[in-house]
């Protein structure tokens, strides 16, 4: 084993497969998703009937609060009013994408994430073939949401059964 290979299994450590192919990068690129578009409330305003953003309760009356940066609960907000409506579309998948981003054992993101790109019909195993740059992002996301954080069970469970 060369020295560069030993120092990223050490760094892997506790992992239980990995895989080094010629034809896949390691480590895989960054994927930076802006959060630009989260910004611009023209895109999102359909879905404010859906959210608590406006609704917010006493902080007396509550048990505990839990302190999260703005964007986050933004996400949170979003990725819950777009599972309401039951909208499976682009936006779903930049919004599942940053709420993985923000935590990869976010069950409820990778299962809206794959609902979209079920409804949306991007097929995994048509879509190899095609090279689509959604599939190609899909599966980069992945592998780069994998390597950040080995060790989340969701994100092995959806790699192993193809749930991207």
């Amino acid at each position: 084993m060369s020295p560069g290979r030993d120092a990223i299994l050490e760094e892997s450590e506790g992992v239980l497969i990995s895989v080094f192919s010629k034809n896949i990068p390691y480590p895989p690129p960054e994927i930076i998703l802006d959060d630009k578009l989260l910004q611009d409330d023209s895109k999102w305003r359909d879905l404010i009937q859906y959210t608590h953003l406006k609704e917010k309760p006493p902080s007396q009356n509550l048990l505990f609060i839990i302190r999260m940066e703005s964007s986050d609960e933004l996400v949170s907000e979003y990725l819950a009013a777009l599972l309401n409506a039951d909208e499976f579309s682009q936006r779903g998948l930049y919004i599942s994408g940053l709420a993985i981003k923000n935590n990869p054992a976010n069950y409820s993101a990778w299962y809206y994430r794959m609902e979209c790109i079920n409804q949306m019909k991007l097929s995994i195993n048509e879509e190899l073939g095609k090279q689509s740059s959604i599939h190609n992002l899909a599966i980069a996301f992945a592998r780069r949401v994998t390597y950040e954080s080995p060790k989340s069970y969701q994100v092995g469970f959806r790699i192993n059964n193809k749930f991207i």
